[in-house]
């Protein structure tokens, strides 16, 4: 066996990742991203301050990976039912943007990314870009098999999706929740989006 065939150090403990991830959304929850600091979230995970150094260089940079590691919970099912694979997409996602670990932070990084910020961009890169490529590839999937238009504009179907879940989650304060609107919007867009018959 070379030197490049074995692993430099030990593995990292998952239990200890849990904890911080955990400890990161407490204290989110509790001081908000101003007044949060790593140091605080090292002793709320009962960790060293260098077990937390050595993963991430910045509070920014650990926010957005746990955020990363929330939203890749939130799967996107694809299967020959375009029609239920949008649903549960929707539905997966107003769950995550309204939980209280994800929810809280969500607005303050769309700021982030609409004004460009250096965070906004690391965002994008790690959690935005991924997602949206991934709803591409169901409805890309549903092109495919002759479901939707061969002619439908991928990249614009998945901003009416993502676009109205993200706008909901905005004016939610507002207007409040209302519920079974992911089917009334899914069965709108695919008035539009479905193939005709000849």
């Amino acid at each position: 066996m070379t030197p490049t065939d074995r692993k430099l150090g030990r593995p990292r403990d998952a239990s200890v990742d849990a904890a911080i991830v955990q400890a990161v959304l407490e204290v989110l929850d509790e001081v908000g991203l101003a007044a949060m600091s790593m140091d605080a979230v090292a002793a709320s995970a009962g960790v060293g301050k260098a077990t937390i150094y050595r993963r991430w260089g910045s509070k920014e940079e650990m926010v957005i990976d746990v955020m990363a590691r929330l939203v890749a919970a939130v799967d996107v099912s694809q299967t020959d039912d375009i029609r239920t694979d949008l649903i549960t997409l929707l539905e997966r996602l107003r769950v995550f943007m309204s939980d209280v670990k994800g929810g809280s932070i969500f607005p303050w990084l769309v700021g982030e990314v609409a004004a460009g910020t250096e965070v906004g961009r690391q965002y994008a890169n790690a959690v935005i870009i991924p997602r949206r490529a991934m709803i591409a590839q169901v409805i890309g999937h549903a092109i495919q098999v002759g479901t939707l238009r061969p002619d439908l504009d991928v990249q614009l179907a998945v901003d009416m999706i993502t676009g109205a879940a993200i706008l909901r989650k905005l004016i939610e304060p507002l207007r409040g929740v209302e519920e079974g609107w992911e089917a009334k919007l899914v069965d709108a867009l695919l008035e539009g989006w479905q193939a005709k018959a000849e």
